[in-house]
């Protein structure tokens, strides 16, 4: 529980300080994020799977699909803003549910640069591992 309200604090300051690039007033809700997940969790076995979360903010849908992610699995992580990817940095390194599904190879900002032209995404890469 007080997990989740940690991650209530860190979306709304971020959505009061950012609103421009926070894509929600409160982060997903469990069951949203089954819902979300729920293909993700009805997979036939075929082979690791590589998926893309875009934007896991505090990471409410990234708790879901650590947990029905296989060990051969790969879900990759981009996030704009600097205070989720700490948040989420934080998540990994000490949630067992995170950490212990997962290695963290590399996290960082997407950064939509002072230009017109986007920079590439650094992100979060995490293959399974048990």
């Amino acid at each position: 529980m007080a997990g989740m309200l940690t991650d209530y604090r860190v979306f709304l300051r971020q959505f009061f300080r950012r609103y421009h690039t926070t894509g929600a007033i409160l982060p997903s809700g469990r069951r949203l994020a089954a819902a979300l997940c729920r293909y993700v969790g009805e997979s036939d076995g075929t082979g690791p799977r590589r998926i893309l979360e875009v934007g896991p903010g505090s990471g409410a849908v990234t708790a879901r699909l650590v947990e029905v992610l296989r060990p051969d699995d790969h879900l990759t992580l981009v996030e704009l803003n600097d205070e989720f990817v700490r948040h989420l940095q934080g998540r990994f390194a000490a949630e067992p549910s995170f950490s212990s599904r997962f290695e963290p190879h590399r996290i960082g900002p997407f950064s939509l640069g002072s230009t017109s032209r986007r920079r590439l995404p650094s992100t979060g890469s995490f293959p399974a591992c048990r």
